[in-house]
């Protein structure tokens, strides 16, 4: 019996609410539900059963055949007999060793191609629920921002009855309110369209309050070192190592083909039936060559070669499909991680600056323009920061998920 392991990550997570849905939570749900996983357990299972039929093939073949005689002949008229029949093979030229190796490779394969599967899921939940944290906090942010305009509008609007501002400032203020609407209306787009592929991957309803805001500091090594240990865990060339394993069996099962097939045949005869030398039994050995049409086997000895190479061409490639995608990752988590500091402070910075145009414009020294401006500055700063610093834990738990070894027993 086969026991698959879940991923199991030891990262650390802060909760801002009991009943929220943690980021592991969405990631043991999704891999107990999606679609993919449970395909790649099927597949699993069904190579169990391959298994079994090839070993079952060292194993004798029993059959049984039935005959009814219809003659003239006295004595030989409408009688019935029965050959029953015993047949162990001693030598296949590597068709059955070939064939168990080769489903016993389709197995290993397969439970490779299910933690493969893992962390293919792990990497969509991750991106969905990041997404909707990000947008989660843009929603926030431009609520407030709404809320602040709105507040500017209705300052200008007094101004104007007082006879101190101008038209042009109002229908500035409107324009900015509206654009603040639209704003915050494409956010909530967004995040609905986040939290609907979140659900689509957990199989279950998720709302805004099963988001759970997290926090990761990374603590990983060089790019090369990162490179040789997803090398040494991936799945994915476990899996094409295996596929490199059934090409070469298959090679052996049609090299079989050259060899004579071998086997000891032992025959019972009961009722109507042959007699060799009066005995109604025998024990014999078979020899069985079929070499097919023409020069086909030779035919299909080169096309398992070229299996071969084929995937032995598919593994190398694989390393450096992983090498590419571990960089890219790699580069993109120190890229966001160098930009939060930085987009913190900026948010702070035009905070001040905006509440300083404000303090400004009202004795005359900055225009409702500016002000405004500085506004949508500080905003601005504020979703820029959102990207950065939920970007960074993201982009830092798709690589601890690359990085992680599947145990799968």
């Amino acid at each position: 019996m086969l026991y698959f392991k879940e991923i199991f990550f030891s990262l650390m997570f802060f909760a801002s609410s009991s009943l929220a849905l943690t980021l592991d939570e969405a990631i043991k749900i999704s891999l107990d539900t999606h679609p993919l996983i449970k395909s790649k357990k099927a597949d699993f299972g069904s190579s169990v059963s391959d298994l079994d039929v090839a070993k079952w093939q060292r194993w004798f073949n029993f059959s049984a055949q039935t005959q009814r005689l219809s003659s003239k002949e006295p004595g030989y008229n409408n009688q019935n007999g029965l050959t029953a029949s015993v047949e162990q093979p001693l030598y296949t030229g590597g068709k059955i060793s070939g064939g168990i190796d080769e489903a016993d490779a389709k197995l290993y394969g397969a439970r490779e191609a299910i933690a493969e599967a893992f962390k293919q899921v792990s990497i969509k939940v991750v991106d969905a629920y990041g997404n909707c944290l990000k947008y989660l906090q843009k929603v926030k942010y431009s609520e407030q921002n709404v809320v602040e305009h709105n507040r500017l509008y209705k300052s200008i609007q007094n101004r104007l009855t007082s006879g101190v501002s101008s038209e042009a400032d109002v229908s500035l203020a409107r324009a900015r309110l509206n654009q603040a609407n639209s704003e915050l209306s494409q956010f909530k787009i967004s995040l609905q369209n986040s939290l609907s592929a979140l659900s689509i991957l957990m199989s279950k309803k998720v709302i805004e309050k099963d988001i759970e805001a997290f926090n990761f500091t990374p603590n990983y090594g060089s790019l090369d070192e990162l490179t040789a240990t997803v090398i040494k865990n991936s799945p994915t060339l476990r899996r094409l190592e295996y596929e490199i394993k059934q090409a070469e069996s298959d090679k052996e099962i049609k090299k079989s083909a050259l060899y004579p097939q071998v086997s000891m045949r032992y025959e019972r005869y009961a009722g109507l039936a042959q007699e060799i030398n009066g005995d109604r039994s025998r024990v014999f050995l078979v020899a069985n060559m079929q070499t097919g049409a023409g020069f086909s086997t030779v035919s299909s000895l080169e096309s398992a070669e070229q299996k071969i190479l084929s995937a032995k061409s598919s593994f190398e490639s694989g390393k450096l499909d992983i090498s590419e995608q571990l960089t890219s990752q790699y580069n993109e988590m120190r890229n966001y991680l160098s930009q939060v500091d930085d987009a913190r402070d900026y948010v702070e910075q035009s905070d001040k600056v905006a509440s300083s145009y404000e303090r400004q414009y009202i004795i005359g020294k900055r225009s409702w323009f500016d002000l405004l401006n500085s506004k949508k500055e500080a905003v601005d700063a504020k979703y820029n920061f959102a990207d950065m610093e939920i970007g960074s834990s993201i982009s830092a738990k798709k690589l601890a998920i690359l990085i992680a070894e599947e145990s799968v027993k």
